[in-house]
């Protein structure tokens, strides 16, 4: 194009623009040049984008946790509670020298009961505090080894007091030893004529005790 025209061109853009809505004037230059003019940026909607507009934002929320429980009373008791230690020191009285001799037993809690039978029938006795007994709860241990393990039978036929025997088959660890424990089924006299003996009305059992430690000291003289 020749400068004339180029010059008439940019006159008559010019009036236009001075003309015109601004707005009318932007499409008119834009159709002209056919071109974007600086600064007016088209926005561009994807298929996708156009329906996450019209949906909303979905917010995903992890469920609540569940916290465990606080253990009960009596699972805490039980836990705590499931065998029975007691040591015994026993001044010997009829020893040269002064002797004493020192035992523990260990047994299930719910048989200290019978384990006083137990020592009645041994003739173990507190007279004038000479002997001590002292008793702590403690949990199962696999690794205690019993000396000796007994069996106290009660109840029924066997009567209030019971009878003590060694337990057969003999048990060589607490474990073994303590799971002799069980109830047993004694039927009750048919009638008052048959000869009961000492029936007891209790429940017949079966009672077991470990002796871990079974030990004599004695005293030398100076």
């Amino acid at each position: 194009c020749s400068r004339g025209r180029i010059s008439g061109f940019l006159a008559a853009l010019a009036l236009l623009a001075a003309c015109m809505p601004a707005a009318a004037c932007l499409a008119t230059c834009k159709r002209v040049f056919e071109v974007p003019l600086a600064g007016v940026a088209k926005r561009t909607v994807l298929p996708g984008r156009q329906r996450s507009l019209k949906t909303g934002r979905r917010v995903i929320v992890e469920p609540p946790v569940r916290t465990r429980p606080p253990d009960t009373f009596s699972d805490i008791s039980t836990q705590r509670a499931d065998w029975t230690e007691c040591l015994i020191k026993d001044p010997v009285p009829k020893a040269k020298a002064a002797a004493l001799r020192v035992e523990t037993w260990v047994f299930r809690t719910k048989d200290l009961g019978d384990f006083h039978r137990h020592l009645r029938l041994r003739g173990f006795h507190n007279n004038g505090e000479m002997a001590s007994l002292s008793c702590r709860e403690r949990r199962v241990d696999a690794e205690i080894r019993c000396s000796q393990c007994v069996r106290l039978l009660c109840g029924g036929y066997y009567g209030h007091l019971g009878v003590c025997v060694p337990a057969y088959p003999p048990q060589g660890d607490a474990v073994g030893c303590l799971a002799l424990s069980k109830t047993i089924d004694m039927p009750a006299p048919a009638t008052e004529e048959d000869d009961s003996g000492d029936w007891d009305g209790d429940q017949g059992r079966q009672s077991a005790f470990c002796n871990s430690v079974n030990v004599r000291f004695d005293k030398v003289g100076n």
